[in-house]
Formats: C-alpha cells, sequence, structure tokens
C-alpha cells in the first residue's frame, strides 16, 4: 500500500523524530522545568519552536570501508571522520559483520548512519563523536557544539 503523503514514508518520519530529538535536546532545561509546573498542575511555559536557522544536527552522508573495520564518513556538513568500528561491533546483532569482510565492505549510508544488510546499524552520534581523537593531520573532528546532547534527568 502506498503512502497517502510524503509524511508517511519512513525518511520523513526519521526526519522527523530527529528533528524533535533536537527540538528536545536543545530545550532540556525548559521541558524539565515545564515538567515540574505539569506535576503541581501551574501553567506551563512557551517553548520556542524549533526554527529553521537552528543548528543542523550532523548525518552520514557517505561512508567508504576501509582496512580492517575501519571507514571513512563523510558528514552533513563536508567533515571527514575516520573511525575504527572494531570494538563497536559487539554482540550477536553485529558478530555476521564483525566476523565476515565481504559482509563489513556492503556498508552504505542510509537514513543518516551507516548500515549493513538485515537493517543492523549503529546510531549516528556514536559513529561521529564517540571514536578516537583524529591524528591532528588526518581528518578534522566535528565542532563539539553541533553535539546531540542527552538529557539530563
Amino acid at each position: 500500500m502506498a503512502p497517502e503523503s510524503l509524511r508517511d514514508t519512513p525518511l520523513c518520519q526519521n526526519r522527523a523524530l530527529g528533528l524533535a530529538m533536537e527540538w528536545a535536546a536543545t530545550h532540556v532545561d525548559e521541558l524539565l522545568l515545564d515538567w515540574e509546573l505539569a506535576s503541581t498542575r501551574k501553567p506551563l511555559n512557551r517553548i520556542d519552536p524549533l526554527r529553521q536557522t537552528a543548528r543542523v544536527m550532523l548525518r552520514v552522508r557517505t561512508v567508504t570501508p576501509l582496512s580492517g573495520r575501519s571507514v571513512r564518513l563523510t558528514l552533513t556538513d563536508g567533515s571527514v571522520v575516520v573511525r575504527d568500528l572494531t570494538d563497536l561491533l559487539n554482540g550477536p546483532v553485529f558478530e555476521p559483520t564483525a566476523a565476515d569482510d565481504a559482509l563489513f565492505r556492503r556498508v552504505h549510508a542510509q537514513d543518516g548512519t551507516v548500515v549493513w544488510p538485515g537493517d543492523v546499524d549503529i546510531a549516528p552520534e556514536t559513529l561521529i563523536w564517540d571514536g578516537p581523537d583524529p591524528k591532528p593531520a588526518e581528518v578534522r573532528r566535528p565542532a563539539a557544539s553541533l553535539r546531540p546532547q542527552i538529557p539530563r534527568y
């Protein structure tokens, strides 16, 4: 069955979720304050919407498999990040990909992250920021201010 509108497609749903998560991460303190107000049945404060000028979360545009279990990621802002994924390919979901070089090399970019056959993926924020710092002459790391913020409870 075809989606009734473009908004019903998985790509738009994923983008909408990403924008909602970015908005929530940007307004954590305000959301927590409103939560406290709501729990005491007091009027809530207005929280600004996500604006077009708001920073955009970085995503993976392209991925190129390198030697071993390393990949070169080109991000949506043009940054290039090289990551050794050996330590991230743990657990039963990743066992086939970690053990099979041909399967690992079938990695591709989809919905802003890297994916292998069987819908096996790794969160883009893990790929982009949680690897070792690149050597100065190699590739640059995206600005820390662009990293999604984890809500504090």
